[in-house]
């Protein structure tokens, strides 16, 4: 019933062969790699959450690091709309299944044409509307996640939690994208910030 796939770079081989390792002694199974390069090293598991991770040997990256999350959309068109128009995302390339989206300087979303991977399974109509995932966005400053609630208003969404500070010391504010997934956009409040809730 996933919603997202993760992508884990990793440096080299050894390191991608004991992840493999620790999922098929925990009786996970392991499928080809989703979401990248034919030819690229590594593998693709769902884990107990039912999240899809892609692990893929990129020589060069530091130790193993999340660079690329991915939002599996049913309605890829109109996932790439809201990402790029709604929530001013910058486009960082798109193919007839996959659509790349610049999160800072270093992290990317990637929204992929569920039905484009036969490996994934299929959601029932149940699940279309459950909230599966829950990505986070973060900001600088206050001001910031005001701005984009006041864009996502614009454009059409009701946030489920209008922008907020919380005990966990952070400004957040919640929506829901097209493929029902929660989101959070926050910023960190200064140390010692006390919560009015």
């Amino acid at each position: 019933a996933s919603k997202s796939i993760v992508f884990l770079d990793v440096p080299n081989a050894d390191v991608a062969d004991a992840m493999a390792a620790g999922c098929r002694a925990r009786g996970l199974q392991l499928m080809q790699p989703i979401g990248v390069a034919a030819g690229t090293a590594g593998f693709t598991v769902r884990d107990p959450n039912a999240n899809y991770w892609t692990v893929s040997v990129v020589p060069g990256a530091r130790e193993a690091q999340v660079i690329r999350y991915g939002v599996l959309a049913e309605d890829f068109e109109g996932s790439v709309r809201f990402y790029r128009d709604v929530m001013s995302l910058r486009p960082l390339g798109e193919s007839a299944n996959t659509a790349r989206f610049a999160v800072s300087d270093e992290a990317a979303l990637e929204v992929v044409r569920r039905n484009s991977i036969p490996a994934i399974a299929p959601l029932s109509e149940s699940q279309r509307t459950a909230h599966l995932t829950m990505p986070a966005l973060g900001y600088r400053r206050r001001a910031e996640v005001d701005a984009a609630a006041a864009r996502l208003r614009k454009g059409g969404v009701a946030l489920t939690a209008d922008p907020a500070d919380h005990e966990w010391n952070f400004y957040v504010a919640y929506f829901t994208d097209p493929d029902a997934n929660i989101w959070e956009i926050f910023t960190p409040l200064p140390e010692g910030t006390t919560s009015t809730i």
